[in-house]
Order: C-alpha cells, then sequence, then structure tokens
C-alpha cells in the first residue's frame, strides 16, 4: 500500500514501490493485447521481520539529530502495527497471488490490481472519495499523531 500514499521516513521506500506500480499499470495496457498479464498486488500491513532488517543511518536515534525523535517514534508506531493480532500474515499475499496463477490458466483476463487487508482497501477508498485536500489533510494529522514525541 506504500506505493499508494507516502509518510515521513518512508520516502524512499514508498518511492520504489510508486515505481513498480507505474511499471505495473504500463505493462498492463503496453502487454494486454498480446495476452500478457500484470497485475499489482497492493497489501497493507502484514506481520513481518521488516522492522528488523532496517538499517538506520548512525546518528538516526540521536536526541542531537533533527530526526532522532520523530525516528524512535516511527519505531515505537511500526513495532506496534507488526504486534497487532489483527495483522494479517504473509499467507493473504500468497493466497492472492494463487488466484491470479489459477484465474490466468483458466484464460481469465486479471485485474489491473488486488487489493491485499482492510487497512489497504481503506487507504484505497479514502483516496478515491475524499477531496485531495481533506485526503491530505487527515493524513497529515494522522502522521503528526502516530510521529508525536513522547
Amino acid at each position: 500500500i506504500m506505493g499508494q500514499y507516502s509518510m515521513p521516513l518512508g520516502s524512499l521506500y514508498s518511492a520504489s514501490k510508486y515505481a513498480l506500480e507505474g511499471l505495473t499499470e504500463g505493462l498492463y495496457y503496453e502487454l494486454k493485447d498480446h495476452g500478457v498479464s500484470a497485475t499489482t498486488i497492493v497489501p497493507g500491513g502484514h506481520r513481518t521481520s521488516f522492522l528488523d532488517s532496517v538499517v538506520w543511518a548512525t546518528n538516526a536515534h540521536s536526541s542531537e539529530s533533527a530526526y532522532g525523535a520523530t525516528t524512535q517514534a516511527f519505531i515505537k508506531f511500526m513495532q506496534k502495527l507488526a504486534k497487532r493480532p489483527a495483522a494479517p500474515g504473509a499467507e493473504a499475499v500468497s493466497l492472492a497471488t494463487v488466484k491470479l496463477v489459477r484465474k490466468k490458466a483458466m484464460q481469465k483476463s486479471l485485474p489491473r490490481e488486488v487489493i491485499v487487508g482492510k487497512d489497504a482497501w481503506m487507504v484505497v477508498i479514502l483516496r478515491n472519495i475524499l477531496p485531495h485536500s481533506f485526503y491530505h489533510s487527515l493524513m497529515s494529522r494522522s502522521y503528526q499523531t502516530m510521529l508525536k514525541r513522547s
């Protein structure tokens, strides 16, 4: 879902996801007439060890860093998200992938994207129905709350 929006300290990660969104959308239209399908699977938050693999800048956590408090709040928030009992595991994405392969095997056309997870659906719906200014105001307030410095 980070290819649909971005957040503080997630800019580079989101940029890579936005790029995949654009690539897949272009391929979807480009290859459709040749019988080739391109679909983006858009998962929301899932239980993974992603945060364990993040490499932070040397002084990112330092109180002397301009990003120190924000980085600490971000890590705390991400750890909280990862521990949610309702957060789906990777199985949901695997099942979506298997469904797409089976659908294609039956010569059915594939959708442009498949959204997996309640949080992903919520972001997509809000982004599509709310006026841009209200959506961005809502996201800004959410980030302020999420990264509140304690």
